[in-house]
C-alpha cells in the first residue's frame, strides 16, 4: 500500500488521476516529449517534460508560449507550474483515467504507428507514456524465429486512433496509477541506465536524479512528487541497514536536498549523476547524506 504521509503536501496525490479534469483549458502533449519551461523563453531554466498524451491545464499566453500546470507532477497543490510552447499542445475537453484498461510504454522507446499498413505514419514515444487499450490483432506475418506479432490499438484523450507492438508495452487494468500491484521499481529505473544526465528531463534521452526515481514510481503506478527536496517529504523514514529496493536516498548540504537515489541492494543504488549519466553505484553515507524513505510500505 502507499503510505498516508505521501498525501500531505497535496489533497490528492495518487488519487489525482481517478478525480479527472475537465473545462476549456484541459490539453494534452501531442509532441513524444514536450519541454516545460521556467518562463516564456527557450532559453530558459528546463524545470520538467511531459510525455505524449500527458495532460496537462493552461492559462495565459504569452506570444508563442502558454503557462500551464502539469496536475500529474506535483510542486504545487495544483501540479506543476511553466511555460510551453502552444504548437506542441492540443486542446480536448476532459481528461479521465477511468477506462477499463492502458497500455504503457515499457521498453526506452518504442513506435506508434497511426494505421497497420506499409504506409502508415509513425512517432518515436518514450517509457512510461501511456494511451487507452481498445484490444490487439494479430498480424498475418510473424518473426523469423516463427513467432506471432500483436499490435495493441490504443487511444489518446483527442481521440486519436494508434498501434504499437506488444512487445514495447504493457496493459494495466483501471487507471495507470492504481498502485495495486508489487513493482519491480528497480527495473524501471534499469530503464534508464547509461542515460545522459539532463536537468529536468524525464526520458531515456536524459534524465535528472529526481526525473528518474519519478519516473520508476510513476510506470509503476504511483504519482511522488516531482523534485528531490519534496521527493524526501514523503513516506516512512528507513534506517541505514534496513533499505529495501526502491527506497529513496537523499544527500544535500545546509540542510537541503539536492540530490536522490534508488536503493537497488546488496549495498547499490542507481542514480543520475550530473557527470556520469544514469548509473549503478555503491551507496554513500557520507557528510553529505540526508536520510532516505520509502514510498511502498514492504509485506
Amino acid at each position: 500500500m502507499i503510505l498516508s504521509s505521501v498525501f500531505f503536501l497535496t489533497p490528492v496525490g495518487t488519487t489525482r488521476g481517478l478525480a479527472g479534469i475537465v473545462g476549456y483549458n484541459v490539453a494534452i502533449s501531442k509532441v513524444p516529449v514536450l519541454d516545460v519551461r521556467k518562463s516564456p523563453s527557450n532559453s530558459s531554466e528546463l524545470v520538467t517534460q511531459i510525455l505524449y498524451n500527458e495532460r496537462l491545464q493552461t492559462y495565459e499566453k504569452n506570444g508563442e508560449w502558454t503557462r500551464v500546470m502539469i496536475p500529474d507532477q506535483y510542486r504545487t497543490k495544483s501540479g506543476y507550474p511553466g511555460w510551453i510552447r502552444s504548437d506542441k499542445i492540443r486542446r480536448v475537453s476532459r481528461y479521465s483515467y477511468k477506462a477499463p484498461s492502458w497500455i504503457i510504454i515499457s521498453t526506452p522507446e518504442a513506435k506508434l504507428y497511426n494505421k497497420l499498413s506499409k504506409n502508415a505514419g509513425s512517432i518515436t514515444i518514450y517509457f512510461g507514456t501511456f494511451l487507452q487499450y481498445l484490444g490487439y490483432v494479430k498480424d498475418t506475418r510473424t518473426y523469423p524465429s516463427g513467432k506471432p506479432i500483436y499490435w495493441l490499438k490504443c487511444r489518446s484523450a483527442d481521440g486519436e486512433i494508434s498501434w504499437v507492438s506488444y512487445n514495447y508495452a504493457r496493459i494495466r487494468d483501471g487507471s495507470p496509477f492504481v498502485g495495486k500491484e508489487a513493482p519491480d521499481l528497480v527495473a524501471a529505473a534499469e530503464v534508464y541506465l547509461d542515460t545522459p544526465y539532463l536537468w529536468g528531463g524525464m526520458t531515456p534521452d536524459g534524465v535528472d536524479c529526481s526525473g528518474l526515481t519519478y519516473m520508476a514510481y510513476r510506470y509503476s503506478g504511483y504519482i511522488i512528487p516531482r523534485d528531490a527536496d519534496q521527493q524526501f517529504l514523503v513516506g516512512e523514514p528507513v534506517d541505514i541497514g534496513s533499505f529495501a529496493t526502491g527506497d529513496m536516498l537523499f544527500y544535500g548540504s545546509g540542510g537541503e536536498v539536492s540530490h536522490v537515489t534508488m536503493y537497488a541492494g546488496n549495498g547499490w543504488m542507481i542514480e543520475a549523476s550530473k557527470k556520469k549519466g544514469v548509473i549503478a553505484s555503491n551507496t554513500r553515507y557520507g557528510k553529505n547524506y540526508m536520510g532516505a524513505r520509502r514510498i511502498i510500505r514492504k509485506h
